[in-house]
């Protein structure tokens, strides 16, 4: 019986090519043929405008000037030229106007040709490396010399000789389509056509008008934000591609203009410009193997997008399994230009109607597709599954309050072929005193290919020891859960890490900023727009005599510019989970503690603030209980409605699984005690808040 069902898991077997920005089909030269000091060919790149020919230009650099240091540099030609570039070629820097105006200005002044140099190094992943400059709309026709491209590298060797004369020809070639090597087991994909997007679709469809297309040189760089890396690097991208420019459908090209685009798309309020490339009908009657891999080379930089794999096996009639993929790729992701996929493809062998379709949720910034085969190939490749474990309790936890750690882990078979004799370990590192504490394994036996188990949990729990610290010391741990089979064939993704903290006396669930050195915590608010919530976390106090609560640091993601009035508050509830649901009821909780903070337009410090408590009962000090559940509420209260939106700061557990305590949970609840992560409530008004 084939399993037909809904698979949610990460690619595997990557290969990445990191690319630079150069577009395979038409690497541009400039031969330096004086001075000899710096003689030799550099690579640069022709704009979308101007002079396409094939001929050769030659001549002399001379740096422009446009005497205008006010907007820019003198340099940048963003205002008209004042020095001679008669029969040369112009020297520019790049600056904050459009290159056709840039180019513009210097074909007024005499130039034959244009060179813009970069400002960024080729380290910089968003600005720097190579850039086909983007023509204006509408096309800049009365341009007519040629406009090319350098890096920041290649023109800082060229200003040191600029005082002695560089003598410089440009050439223009368009490089063939790099050889396919077809593996001999290719089943799919190996014809002209069949899966290059030779010429075009081919046998191939696509179900939408705006999304992803065929385009003859894998172009990605109409958006407004993804220029730098304009082009796809596959291996046969000469012949064509089919792509989705999920900047340039959003905002038509024009920076700021979100939503304005053929297909618009905010991933926050669940909007997403939906595409679909369908394969033809393949027959996979006549073969009975150890499995079935798909294939393909992709150009990806992701930020909030979404992308599938769908299976059919009566010619797309219907649509079984989804697969979902590239979930490796993080939010504001690098560019990938050329990236070979690879997803195993499980009880489909035999199959004579079978179909599949690349899916895309588009969400910025763009998606790439060529090269796609069907390989006849067997494999295993076991997973720990990232976010999915459970974690410490807390990030930092008192040493007075140490407890025990609960552990469950989730595992995945990456591969189509079934994994053996697995095991499950568990270690807990001390760094400070550099020892391992603890390990502990948890046999499994076999995972079939494509097969996944969730919430696998370990039969012991571990209490660490950790030294007595004072002051801001802190005694740092590792967690790390492994996965081992007799033919795991790769051991990349075997292994998943978290850290945790033990202080002299705080609590906390995330780092601060200042520890991270960035502003990297999410500003969460209702998506509903409410202005009255409630955010905050759990924690358990195991020797309350040792412990008192004297304030507590929370924070907010607007900025002095919003306008802001009210107060923020800080509830510090006893809770006794009653009913077992893991819900604060306003009947479980009792509150011991309280605090807050002026907000006000023009602070100028909203993300780390500290709130002194103060007991409600009327005592000294807030002096906790042994074995007790606390819950420290942040609220939000505004006195003036109807403007910006508070925001409170939280961690993002999508970036980082060590604050995701979702699985801790899980295994704390089977552990006979129960510990949480956060709570979340909205409310209406500012005096409900003991009713949320």
């Amino acid at each position: 019986m084939k399993k037909m069902f809904t698979r949610f898991m990460p690619s595997m077997l990557m290969v990445v090519l990191m690319g630079s920005s150069m577009m395979a089909q038409q690497r541009n030269l400039m031969t330096v043929t004086a001075p000899a000091t710096i003689a030799g060919e550099y690579d640069v790149l022709s704009s979308a405008f101007g002079d396409q020919g094939d001929t050769e230009i030659s001549g002399t650099l001379l740096l422009v000037d446009d005497a205008d240091a006010t907007t820019g540099s003198v340099t940048d030609a963003c205002q008209p030229i004042v020095n001679d570039l008669t029969g040369t070629i112009a020297l520019i820097d790049r600056g904050t106007c459009a290159f056709v105006d840039k180019c513009r200005n210097a074909q007024t002044a005499g130039a034959t040709a244009v060179l813009v140099c970069n400002d960024a190094p080729i380290t910089d992943t968003d600005r720097g490396g190579l850039l086909a400059m983007a023509d204006s709309d509408p096309p800049a026709t009365d341009i007519t010399i040629a406009c090319l491209f350098a890096t920041l590298e290649t023109c800082d060797l060229i200003r040191v000789e600029l005082a002695t004369g560089i003598d410089v020809t440009f050439s223009f070639f368009t490089s063939p389509c790099d050889p396919i090597d077809y593996p001999a087991n290719a089943i799919f994909g190996t014809q002209p056509g069949e899966g290059d997007f030779d010429g075009g679709l081919n046998d191939w469809s696509i179900d939408s008008e705006f999304g992803l297309e065929w385009d003859a040189l894998g172009v990605l760089d109409k958006g407004a934000y993804n220029t730098t890396r304009p082009f796809m690097e596959t291996p046969s991208v000469c012949n064509g591609a089919v792509v989705c420019d999920s900047d340039f459908l959003d905002n038509g090209g024009v920076a700021g203009a979100f939503g304005t685009g053929d297909c618009p798309s905010d991933a926050g309020a669940s909007l997403f410009c939906d595409s679909r490339l369908m394969s033809p009908v393949i027959d996979l009657s006549a073969f009975d193997t150890d499995g079935l891999v798909l294939v393909f080379s992709q150009a990806i930089r992701q930020f909030q997008s979404e992308y599938y794999v769908e299976i059919s096996t009566d010619a797309g009639n219907t649509w079984g399994d989804t697969i979902q993929i590239n979930q490796e790729f993080p939010t504001n992701s690098d560019h990938f230009l050329n990236n070979e996929q690879r997803i195993p493809l499980c009880g489909y062998d035999g199959e004579s109607q079978f179909r599949f379709r690349f899916w895309i949720r588009g969400a910025y910034y763009y998606w790439g597709i060529d090269d796609v085969m069907i390989l006849d190939s067997g494999f295993a490749d076991g997973e720990t599954i990232d976010n999915f474990f459970a974690v410490a309790p807390n990030f930092k936890t008192p040493v007075s309050q140490v407890e025990a750690l609960p552990f469950l882990t989730s595992i995945l078979n990456n591969g189509n072929s079934g994994l053996t004799n697995i095991e499950l370990g568990i270690d807990i590192f001390n760094n400070t005193t550099a020892t391992n504490e603890y390990s502990a394994t948890r046999p499994y036996g076999d995972l079939a290919g494509c097969g996944r188990e969730d919430n696998l949990l370990f039969t012991e729990t571990y209490t660490p020891a950790p030294a007595a610290v004072t002051g801001t010391d802190v005694v740092e741990y590792t967690g790390s859960y492994t996965l081992t089979a007799d033919n795991d064939t790769d051991g990349v993704n075997d292994t998943r890490n978290y850290n945790f903290y033990y202080t002299e006396n705080t609590f906390a669930k995330v780092r601060t900023e200042a520890e991270v050195g960035s502003e990297y915590l999410a500003a969460i608010a209702p998506t509903s727009g409410a202005e009255y919530f409630s955010l905050g976390s759990h924690y358990h106090v195991v020797n309350g005599a040792a412990y008192k609560a004297v304030s507590v640091r929370a924070g907010l993601g607007n900025t002095a510019e919003d306008m802001l009035s009210g107060f923020y508050i800080a509830h510090l509830y006893k809770w006794v989970d009653i009913d077992g649901n893991g819900e604060v009821g306003s009947d479980e909780r009792a509150l011991i503690a309280e605090g807050q903070q002026l907000i006000f337009s023009g602070t100028t410090e909203f993300r780390d603030m500290e709130i002194v408590l103060e007991s409600t009962l009327n005592e000294p000090i807030v002096q906790l209980e042994d074995n007790t559940d606390y819950v420290i509420m942040m609220h939000t209260n505004p006195t003036v409605t109807g403007g910006e939106q508070w925001r409170i700061l939280a961690g993002d557990v999508s970036d980082s699984p060590e604050y995701n305590y979702f699985e801790m949970g899980l295994a704390a609840a089977d552990a006979g005690a129960p510990r949480y992560g956060s709570f979340f409530g909205t409310g209406a008004a500012s005096d409900d808040i003991e009713t949320r």
